[in-house]
C-alpha cells in the first residue's frame, strides 16, 4: 500500500470520527432543547455546553470550509483549504 493510500484511508477514517461526532452533537442539541422545555434544570455548565455545541454544529459541515479542489492527473484531486472566515 502506498504512503497515498494510506494517507487516504486515514483522510476517510478521520471523516466518519468526523461525521460521527456531528450526528451525536446534532441529537445532543435536540435532546438538550426537548428536555429542557419539560424538567428545568439549574446546571449552568450543561447550559452552556449547549449553546457553544448548537453554535458549533453549523461550523462543521463540510459547506462551512472554503475548499478549492485542484483537479491532477490519473483522476485524482487535492483540497487546498483556506482559514474559515468567523464572523
Amino acid at each position: 500500500m502506498t504512503n497515498a493510500q494510506r494517507n487516504a484511508k486515514r483522510a476517510g477514517e478521520e471523516k466518519n470520527i468526523l461525521d460521527m461526532f456531528c450526528k451525536d452533537l446534532g441529537s445532543f442539541v435536540r435532546f438538550y432543547e426537548f428536555i429542557s422545555q419539560i424538567v428545568p434544570f439549574d446546571d449552568t455548565d450543561l447550559e452552556k455546553l449547549a449553546v457553544y455545541a448548537k453554535h458549533l454544529r453549523p461550523l462543521l459541515r463540510p459547506d462551512a470550509c472554503q475548499c478549492q479542489t485542484l483537479p491532477v492527473s490519473a483522476g485524482h484531486s487535492h483540497s487546498i483549504v483556506n482559514e474559515p472566515l468567523l464572523s
